[in-house]
Order: structure tokens, then C-alpha cells, then sequence
């Protein structure tokens, strides 16, 4: 059965992936073409969605918990 899925494109994207690079703005005096500024903004970026994500899940759970508490338990 897994090989039958597998066959079939179970679990592969339909599109292929490709990757992509940043395009340096400079190189530094040591060749190192790492934009820091850039590097810092998608690392804020992440840290922001990723903080908002969990405050969503965890506002989520605490209203199933509360749904699910019996009247007697408020």
C-alpha cells in the first residue's frame, strides 16, 4: 500500500522546488557576502510571526479547555 502511494506522488509537491539565493549588495573586505541588516530583519521577521503564531495556539487551546470544563468547574 505505502508503494502504491508513493507511486502515485503521495506526499511530493507538484511543483519542483528551486532554490533561491539573495543577491549580495556588497562583498566586505573579507569576501563575506552575508548582508547582516538583511540577515537580521528575516530573523526578526521569524521571531515576530513564530511569537504571534504561539499566542494564537495557545489563545485557541485555552478556549477549547475552557468549553470543555463543566459548568460546576467555572
Amino acid at each position: 500500500m505505502a508503494g502504491d502511494l508513493l507511486a502515485q506522488g503521495f506526499g511530493r509537491s507538484r511543483e519542483s522546488a528551486t532554490l533561491e539565493y539573495a543577491l549580495p549588495s556588497q562583498t566586505n573586505l573579507d569576501s563575506n557576502t552575508v548582508d547582516m541588516d538583511r540577515e537580521r530583519a528575516a530573523f526578526a521577521d521569524n521571531a515576530l510571526k513564530y511569537e504571534s503564531t504561539l499566542r494564537f495556539i495557545n489563545g485557541s487551546v485555552r478556549t477549547m479547555l475552557d468549553a470543555m470544563k463543566s459548568p460546576n468547574q467555572a
